[in-house]
C-alpha cells in the first residue's frame, strides 16, 4: 500500500471513529469475514455499474504498467506468482499504445540521432 492509500484509510478510520484495529470491519469493529453485502452496498450508492472489487487489482497492475513499472516489479507488488497472471492483469489503455506509437514517429523525426534500423538501402 501506497502513502497516499494509507493516509486516505486511517482518515476515514479516524473521522469515522472507528477503534477497530481492522481497516474493513463491522459496525461493532469486528472483523469482516464476508464483506460482499457491504461492497455491493458501497458500489450501488456511487452508481459503479459491473463494478467488481476484483476489478482493483485490474486498475493497480494497469497503472504500475501504463507508468513503465516493469513487469517483474508489477508481479511482486502485486503477488502474482508468474509473468503470464501479471500479463492478465495488465492491460494498457488505447490511448497509452497510441502515445508509444506516437513517441516513435517523434524519435524518428529529431536528426542527427544515428539510430540504425536495419532497414535502410544497402548502397555500394
Amino acid at each position: 500500500m501506497n502513502s497516499v492509500g494509507r493516509e486516505t484509510l486511517l482518515t476515514v478510520k479516524r473521522d469515522q471513529k472507528i477503534l477497530s484495529p481492522y481497516v474493513f470491519c463491522s459496525l461493532t469493529g469486528r472483523f469482516m469475514w464476508n464483506w460482499g453485502a457491504s461492497m455491493e452496498t458501497a458500489v450501488k450508492a456511487v452508481n459503479l455499474p459491473n463494478f467488481r472489487f476484483h476489478d482493483c487489482r485490474h486498475t493497480f497492475a494497469s497503472r504500475l504498467a501504463m507508468l513503465g513499472t516493469d513487469l517483474y516489479t508489477v508481479q511482486r507488488a502485486g503477488g502474482w506468482k508468474t509473468q503470464v497472471m501479471v500479463q492478465r492483469y495488465a492491460h494498457l489503455s488505447p490511448d497509452h499504445i497510441k502515445a508509444a506509437v506516437e513517441r516513435l514517429a517523434r524519435s524518428n523525426s529529431d536528426a542527427g540521432t544515428g539510430t540504425k534500423t536495419g532497414t535502410e538501402s544497402q548502397a555500394g
